[in-house]
């Protein structure tokens, strides 16, 4: 598979080439070092399983019950070779944006949707590019901004790439006092207001210009003399004081620290399938241990889980051979299950009394636990996690390459054809009986043109205002 095969969204700044392209090189990588049998004396696994971390640490920042509580804040460090800061393969960072513009680039010949992808890996070009130039001791601090336009007119398309209306990240490049170290960092900000940002990067002396694209925004940037502990003390302030300004006084915790103290149950979901996944990857054989979690996916048979993705497991299920597209599949189950078993023990503690929650000192509550399993119990229970999660809707966003897996009904007023089967179903017609993805009941459709598509359910949320009274 070519290593920038597809478009990526890059909120976490500077993230792993394989994981920006959508493509499953890093796994791929430790797959063929398993069939060598040094696996273990390598660190691909350690680079596949941060990539994964990073992963989940996205998907769960964007649950929609608890993303205005939580925040990332990731942070990584690459090594400066030849003057430029470089992935852990030591490939450079400009060279492997470059490589995702030009994806970019050719997707938008085939879909115009895609166009401002293009501008904002650009932007994304530029930035890398001021942060090879940077001085040793200082920090690179600048804001990526939402496609705010483009979230609207493509919906659609621009959630599949994992953005979502409201969720920026502050990005923070401080170069080491010898040069030799770059280290990046990642802070989600919810309510991305831009009139507040313009003011906060006024006062750092950052002049940015009235109606200037959400698209880049992140050219605008400053150059400031701290150190990377320093920088990222100063940009969590810096988001507190955009929360302060934005009248938002939640309580917040960090997403990137509950997933670390729950790093074990992470790993050891990592360790039950991706050495598997990895070996399929470079044999083109399918095993075991992927049909069992695709057999026991399809045994709960979720509600609404899409067509094609059923599709896809089947073949898992049955064949004995595997590619690429099965190898997303599995990858995208997978993180989702993960992350819906990582919510579990987030909901209990972010529901804790406001009162007592004041006083909880977070750095030491305990962290979930989940006994170990048999490889055939983990199935069951990342297949019930599936199950679970496609049976309420959740969707998750924030993760390149993560294939949506649900009918979700947070998108059926941008297209409500796709809310009742879209590209894997027949058109629905008006009276058609349908089973309705948000009440779940067999109902009439209701469809009054071909922009629209409603519940006969006068109690449901999909029902039309003008047209609930009728049966």
């Amino acid at each position: 598979m070519a290593a920038a095969a597809e478009t990526a969204i890059q909120t976490e700044p500077w993230i792993e080439q394989e994981e920006y392209a959508h493509s499953l090189m890093t796994i791929k990588r430790m797959g063929g070092l398993a069939v060598e049998g040094v696996v273990e004396h390598v660190p691909a696994r350690e680079l596949a399983l941060a990539d994964f971390t990073t992963a989940v640490t996205e998907m769960l920042k964007t649950d929609s019950e608890f993303r205005e509580c939580l925040d990332i804040d990731n942070r990584r460090k690459h090594y400066v070779i030849d003057g430029k800061a470089c992935a852990a393969d030591g490939t450079p960072m400009v060279s492997i944006l470059e490589t995702g513009r030009e994806s970019s680039r050719h997707q938008a010949q085939e879909n115009e949707a895609l166009e401002a992808q293009v501008i904002r890996d650009s932007a994304d070009v530029f930035i890398a590019n001021r942060v090879d130039a940077l001085l040793p001791d200082k920090t690179l601090l600048t804001l990526s901004m939402e496609p705010k336009k483009e979230l609207k007119k493509y919906h659609k398309e621009y959630r599949q790439l994992g953005y979502r209306e409201g969720l920026a990240y502050i990005q923070t490049y401080s170069k080491s006092e010898d040069g030799q170290v770059v280290e990046s960092g990642s802070y989600s900000v919810d309510m991305s207001d831009e009139s507040v940002w313009r003011e906060l990067f006024a006062e750092l002396g950052v002049a940015i210009p009235d109606g200037e694209s959400s698209n880049i925004w992140i050219k605008n940037y400053a150059e400031l003399d701290m150190d990377a502990q320093q920088a990222d003390k100063f940009a969590k302030a810096l988001r507190e004081e955009a929360y302060k300004k934005a009248g938002i006084e939640k309580q917040r915790f960090s997403a990137t620290e509950y997933v670390v103290r729950n790093a074990q149950i992470v790993e050891d979901i990592f360790d039950t399938y991706y050495p598997y996944l990895s070996e399929a990857l470079n044999t083109g054989q399918n095993n075991e241990r992927l049909q069992s979690l695709a057999l026991a996916t399809l045994q709960k048979d979720p509600p609404n889980l899409k067509a094609s993705v059923k599709h896809q497991l089947t073949k898992i299920a049955s064949s004995a051979h595997f590619d690429s597209e099965a190898g997303k599949i599995k990858d995208s189950i997978i993180r989702y299950a993960t992350v819906e078993e990582l919510r579990k023990g987030l909901k209990v503690f972010v529901r804790i009394d406001r009162a007592e929650r004041d006083h909880v000192d977070y750095a030491n509550t305990p962290a979930m636990f989940m006994p170990a399993m048999h490889p055939e119990a983990m199935s069951q229970r990342l297949a019930g996690n599936v199950e679970c999660g496609v049976r309420a809707g959740r969707s998750y966003g924030g993760c390149a390459g993560q294939i949506e897996l649900n009918l979700n009904p947070e998108e059926e007023s941008n297209n409500p054809q796709e809310a009742y089967g879209g590209k894997d179903c027949p058109e629905i017609k008006d009276g058609q009986r349908v089973r309705c993805p948000h009440c779940r009941k067999e109902v009439r459709a209701i469809v009054p043109d071909k922009e629209s598509i409603y519940c006969s359910n006068k109690e449901c949320k999909l029902a039309a205002p003008d047209l609930a009274h009728k049966d």
